[in-house]
């Protein structure tokens, strides 16, 4: 599956490039800052995205899985760099009852906090509607295990919550309908605790929308940097 990932985003990619290459550009200015939002679906050691509903004689289970959602916000360095920050978070639900007189529920999260650079491959002349990027940075990483047991009328509920640091890469494109309005495919590349083998570090795949306003053309870079030139 995850080679299947990467496969689908190097030939995404490379569309964009042919795409970009081939057609002639629409003066699209630069803006300075961008917000977004982007659902994801997550494949990770311990769990791929699945919705599941299991019903036996003695047993009732529902799991839904490694789905949730981020927002974002870019701001501008020059006409290829962007600093981006990202907040988010994903989830894995299991509900299970055994024989009506036992019931367990089990909730596992991450909620990513990052900070990264994106790197635009189009030039600024180019014009065009689709922006391919490449990223990378750190990141600090939220993890919860909720789990309600509920036996012989009687509740027992064990949370269980850590922070990890971490680092992540990532490739994707913008197509922008408009000058302020555009789409956000995004691949990510979570390596939390900085090991591949931990169970929540994996491939993040987000969809969503991109909003920006500021024009780079008039030389003004917006909030972090507060810098004109």
């Amino acid at each position: 599956m995850k080679r299947q990932i990467i496969k689908l985003l190097l030939f995404i990619l490379a569309l964009g490039l042919l795409i970009t290459g081939q057609v002639e550009g629409k003066g699209l200015s630069l803006q300075s800052t961008g917000l977004g939002f982007r659902g994801t679906l997550v494949f990770g050691n311990n769990s791929n995205v699945h919705v599941k509903y299991i019903d036996t004689e003695i047993n009732r289970q529902i799991s839904a899985g490694n789905m949730g959602g981020n927002f974002y916000l870019v701001s501008r360095i020059n006409d290829n760099l962007l600093l981006e920050f990202t907040i988010g978070a994903f989830a894995r639900v299991l509900y299970d009852t055994y024989y009506e007189w036992e019931n367990k529920s089990m909730v596992y999260s991450a909620a990513p906090m990052l900070m990264g650079m994106n790197y635009e491959l189009m030039p600024e002349t180019s014009g065009a509607n689709i922006r391919p990027y490449i990223g990378f940075g750190p990141g600090v990483y939220l993890l919860s295990d909720i789990n309600v047991t509920e036996e012989n009328n009687k509740s027992k509920v064990n949370i269980d919550s850590k922070i990890k640091g971490g680092f992540y890469c990532s490739a994707g494109f913008n197509f922008l309908f408009t000058e302020k309005l555009g789409l956000n495919f995004d691949l990510k590349y979570h390596l939390i605790d900085f090991n591949p083998g931990f169970s929540r570090s994996g491939f993040e795949f987000g969809l969503g929308f991109i909003f920006t306003w500021g024009d780079q053309n008039d030389k003004t870079y917006s909030f972090p940097l507060n810098k004109i030139q």
